[in-house]
C-alpha cells in the first residue's frame, strides 16, 4: 500500500531592485522610530539558555537572541545570565538557533526526504488534483513507485520533518519571531509544491494540536484540502475525510466548512502557487516580500529536470 509523502523548499533571493526598496523602507522606519534602527551585534555577551525539563544547555550571544524576537519578557535573565525555557523542546530550539545565526531553516529529515522522494520517483506525474485513492489510510494521494520501501521511507521522513517545522513555528510564535514564521510557511508550502500533495490527516492534526487559532499553517492546510475538494476527485477526498474523522480535530472541520463556503462564492487557486506574501505576516519590522510565487530551490529544479521528473507544480523561477 502506498504511503503519504510531502517534502521541502525555501525561497529564492529577491530581485535587487526589490531588495533596495526594502532597505529604503527600513531606513525610513528607523528614522521615525530610533528603537527600530539596526544595531551592531555584540559578540562579547554570552548567555546560557536552558531548554526543556532536562535543561539542555545552549550558549548564545544575547544580541542574536533579542535582535529578531519581539518577546523580551521570554528572555528575562538573572545576574547569572541564564535564560530558562522549561516548556520548550531542545531539538526545536537548536533548529531555531541556527535560524537566528544564519537566517536559514535547516531540518535534516526534510533534506533527506527530498532526495529519497526524487529517487523513488514520487514526483513523477503527481499533482495536487491528480488522485485521491480510497484505499489509502494514511495519505491523501496515491503514489505508485517501483520501490515501495523507498516510498514508505520518504513518507516517514517527510512526516517527521514537517512535524519539526510545525514545532518550530509554534516556538517562533511563542517568541513572536515574525520573520521566522514567514520562512517556515515558505518551507511548508514549498514542501507540498515539490511533491504535489496535500498534508495527511495526521499532519493536519499535529498542526492544530501545536498552533493557535487563526494561524497561517492552519489556514494553509485547510485551503490545500479545499483546493482538493474543488477538483474532479472530490468524491474520493470526501471518502478520505470520512475515514479520517477520528484523526482530524473539531476545529479543522469548522475551518474547512467555512473555507469551503467561501470557495463556492470565490473559487481559489492552488495554495502552493500563491504569491509568497499570501500566507505571510508583515508589519513595520517585516516588510513585504518579492511577488514571486512560492518557489523551490534551483538545485531541486535541476535535479528534477535531470531525472525527467519535473512535476506540474514545479516550475523554474527566474
Amino acid at each position: 500500500m502506498a504511503k503519504q509523502t510531502n517534502d521541502h523548499p525555501p525561497g529564492l533571493p529577491a530581485r535587487m531592485v526589490e531588495t533596495r526598496g526594502r532597505k529604503r523602507t527600513a531606513e525610513e522606519t528607523a528614522a521615525k522610530d530610533p528603537s527600530k534602527r539596526r544595531k551592531k551585534i555584540d559578540y562579547d555577551e554570552i548567555f546560557v539558555v536552558l531548554v526543556g525539563e532536562e535543561k539542555t544547555r545552549f550558549e548564545v550571544h544575547r544580541n542574536v537572541l533579542t535582535q529578531r524576537t519581539c518577546a523580551p519578557d521570554k528572555f528575562r535573565e538573572g545576574k547569572e545570565k541564564i535564560i530558562r525555557l522549561p516548556e520548550q523542546d531542545a531539538k526545536t530550539f537548536g533548529i531555531y538557533l541556527q535560524w537566528l545565526y544564519t537566517s536559514k531553516i535547516f531540518v535534516s529529515e526534510l533534506e533527506n526526504a527530498v532526495d529519497i522522494a526524487v529517487r523513488a520517483g514520487i514526483w513523477e506525474g503527481i499533482s495536487l488534483v491528480q488522485a485521491v485513492d480510497e484505499d489509502i489510510e494514511d495519505a491523501i494521494v496515491r503514489v505508485e513507485t517501483e520501490d515501495e520501501k523507498k516510498s514508505e521511507e520518504a513518507a516517514r521522513l517527510v512526516e517527521t520533518a514537517v512535524l519539526d517545522l510545525i514545532k518550530l513555528y509554534a516556538m517562533a510564535d511563542y517568541l513572536n519571531d515574525t520573520s521566522c514564521r514567514n520562512a517556515i510557511l515558505d518551507r511548508f508550502l514549498g514542501t507540498y509544491a515539490c511533491i504535489g500533495r496535500a498534508p495527511a490527516a495526521s499532519i493536519v492534526a499535529s498542526i492544530y494540536n501545536l498552533t493557535l487559532r487563526k494561524c497561517q499553517p492552519r489556514r494553509a492546510a485547510v485551503e490545500l484540502y479545499v483546493f482538493m475538494a474543488s477538483s474532479d476527485y472530490v468524491d474520493e477526498l470526501l471518502r478520505y475525510l470520512k475515514r479520517s474523522q477520528d484523526v482530524l480535530p473539531g476545529d479543522f472541520w469548522f475551518d474547512f466548512a467555512l473555507a469551503s463556503a467561501r470557495a463556492i462564492l470565490r473559487p481559489q487557486g492552488s495554495p502552493v502557487k500563491a504569491e509568497r506574501c499570501y500566507y505571510h505576516e508583515h508589519d513595520g519590522d517585516v516588510p513585504q516580500c518579492s511577488p514571486l510565487v512560492n518557489p523551490v530551490t534551483a538545485s531541486q529544479i535541476r535535479q528534477a529536470q535531470a531525472d525527467g521528473n519535473l512535476g506540474p507544480d514545479l516550475k523554474p523561477v527566474p
